[in-house]
């Protein structure tokens, strides 16, 4: 065989430096139940959620008695929504017996006579307990127990009635406390809907509330001088997640979503406590 006839074999360099191993990728854990609730991100929720706000500030606005009525229809949808989510967790139709009614019609009308004053909602708040929890024995007897009715009456109600209140102090406190509430439900709504950790939506929330404060600080809104806003904005910065806390506690589950009532729960913390602020500084 001669030399021509001899393959040529090209000869391979090997690069002595090896290519890194790729890092495993990181599998993040899905987001478990949390105790601030997760706003379900499917239907109209943000074109809902800007009439809402719109309504109340109007009813705000108007005076006592537009708010009075818009936050009794909201009392009584919440209650209705409290029963119903009991209910159906129970194992029972949630549109078979009264309880429904009967909560929703509670709550409407002792958020109603907060447009009447303080002692009005007091002694409101009051009956509402005692004949919430005589129709539960009632029912009872009937055998139609419903453990869940006192508490369906009674939180709405502790949510909304101070909203109005806070209307009978002045309309400008009323749009303080509407508008940071409001800005901090948005804010946890898109940052906080889908997000892993669940303190991210709170956390964009109180930004949105401080920012609201700002305003109101440096415009001095009636009670409140710049230093006492501050005040009240930062309590509502921390009582908007803690009353989502207080509703997720009386859930039958954390993974409940008794979406009707979370319109309101940021208020049932946040609401009494604004509200007790304006009568510290007024």
């Amino acid at each position: 065989m001669s030399t021509a006839e001899i393959p040529k074999v090209t000869p391979v360099r090997r690069n002595r430096r090896s290519a890194p191993a790729a890092a495993p990728a990181r599998t993040r854990r899905p987001a478990g139940p949390s105790w601030l609730g997760r706003a379900p991100v499917a239907g109209p929720r943000i074109r809902l959620g800007v009439l809402w706000f719109l309504v109340t500030v109007a009813a705000a606005t108007a005076g006592r008695w537009s708010s009075a009525v818009v936050w009794a229809v909201t009392a009584a949808v919440a209650a209705a929504d409290l029963v119903g989510v009991w209910r159906t967790w129970g194992g029972v139709s949630d549109r078979a017996g009264p309880q429904r009614a009967v909560a929703a019609s509670l709550a409407g009308l002792a958020t109603a006579a907060a447009g009447v004053g303080v002692g009005a909602a007091g002694a409101a708040l009051a009956l509402v307990g005692v004949v919430s929890l005589a129709c539960t024995v009632l029912l009872a007897r009937r055998g139609q127990p419903s453990p869940e009715l006192s508490l369906a009456a009674v939180l709405p109600v502790i949510a909304c009635a101070p909203v109005v209140l806070v209307v009978l102090e002045g309309p400008l406190a009323a749009l303080f406390l509407i508008g940071a509430v409001s800005m901090y439900d948005a804010g946890n709504f898109f940052f906080g809907a889908q997000a892993q950790r669940s303190w991210e939506g709170p956390v964009v929330g109180g930004i949105g509330v401080l920012a609201v404060t700002f305003t109101m600080a440096a415009l001095q809104v009636q009670p409140f001088d710049t230093a006492t806003a501050w005040m009240a904005g930062i309590v509502v910065a921390l009582a908007c997640p803690l009353g989502q806390v207080v509703l997720t506690a009386f859930l039958p589950e954390r993974t409940t979503l008794a979406v009707r009532a979370r319109r309101i729960d940021t208020y049932l913390v946040a609401a009494p406590l604004f509200l007790a602020a304006t009568w510290a500084v007024g």
